[in-house]
């Protein structure tokens, strides 16, 4: 998104873009988040950024219909296995966690709601490439490409065959793994608990893509250190992303772009009274070195917006 004309209509997408970007959490106890240990056991201890997403939480929550509706594209040899299954998408697994360990280095844990045995047999019956490792066999369903699923009993790994290698090792020997990082998981338990989302990582501009950043931001993001997020999807949405800074300088200049983009948001869109209101659900706080941007929006205004086509004439 360029933000260097700043006309009303880039100005509303920038601050629309914040919202969905930073979409606190209804109900939600500050701090104390325990998060899944056998789970997190599998990632390495130089983990620096885990995104978590318990699925058991959002089968029964009409927003979450699936995930095609959010948008998300199932890739042919997982929707295969999910026919093969005979469950819904949602139905496979129960919880969802993916660790990073750099820029190009992540793998996900997903604890299964089916048999793992279904699993087994699908990757049989498709002749996939294996290997046995550590008392487990390693399948790669895509020929000649370093990507590999692996069962360890209700626990499935997938990603690099050699991020698999050693998570696998890493249980079998019980080995030293990102419980160990004393930094992530503090930062993790000062997380809310209650939500059905949650992420934290380190944050580097050089994670980003060249050309992402707008220009106005370059500087600011070389400040952030580290980025948490949580969302729930009940009856609406109710979010949280908080960013931290190097210095207060940083934060308070974020916290004024932010807040800055709320407002020319709303004065692009005076003929737009849902996205009037889905702005108005934007809080944004400032710390000493950090930034709180807060959501809320209800599920009768969400669908508002949907059936409108309003984003779609934003951004077209």
């Amino acid at each position: 998104m360029k933000l260097i004309t700043l006309g009303k209509r880039t100005l509303a997408l920038a601050a629309l873009g914040t919202v969905l970007l930073g979409v606190g959490v209804a109900g939600a106890v500050q701090g104390g988040l325990e998060p899944d240990r056998e789970m997190l056991g599998y990632f390495p201890p130089d983990t620096d950024g885990v995104l978590f997403a318990n699925v058991v939480l959002l089968r029964d929550v009409s927003l979450f219909r699936s995930p095609e509706s959010l948008g998300v594209r199932i890739p042919d040899e997982i929707a295969s296995m999910v026919d093969a299954a005979g469950v819904e998408p949602v139905g496979m697994v129960d919880q969802v966690l993916v660790g990073r360990t750099g820029p190009d280095t992540a793998f996900a844990v997903m604890r299964l709601a089916i048999p793992p045995a279904v699993f087994e047999e699908y990757f049989r019956s498709r002749d996939m490439a294996s290997e046995i490792h550590a008392g487990h066999t390693v399948y790669m369903p895509v020929p000649d490409d370093d990507v590999g699923i692996a069962l360890d009993g209700a626990i499935a790994l997938a990603g690099s065959t050699s991020l698999i290698r050693d998570a696998l090792d890493r249980r079998t020997s019980g080995s030293s793994s990102a419980l160990d990082n004393t930094g992530l998981m503090a930062s993790i338990g000062e997380l809310e608990s209650g939500s059905q989302f949650w992420g934290f990582g380190t944050f580097a501009d050089s994670l980003l893509p060249e050309g992402v950043a707008p220009p106005m931001t370059t500087d600011l993001l070389a400040a952030l250190e580290s980025i948490s997020y949580q969302m729930s999807i009940t009856e609406g949405v109710t979010a949280r992303l908080a960013g931290r800074f190097s210095s207060p300088e940083a934060a308070r200049r974020a916290g004024d772009l932010l807040r800055g983009f709320v407002a020319f948001g709303k004065m692009g869109s005076v003929e737009q009274p849902d996205i009037i209101e889905l702005l108005d659900g934007v809080v944004v706080q400032s710390g000493e070195e950090s930034v709180e941007v807060r959501f809320s929006a209800t599920e009768a205004l969400l669908e508002r917006i949907s059936e409108s086509g309003i984003i779609n004439r934003l951004l077209n």
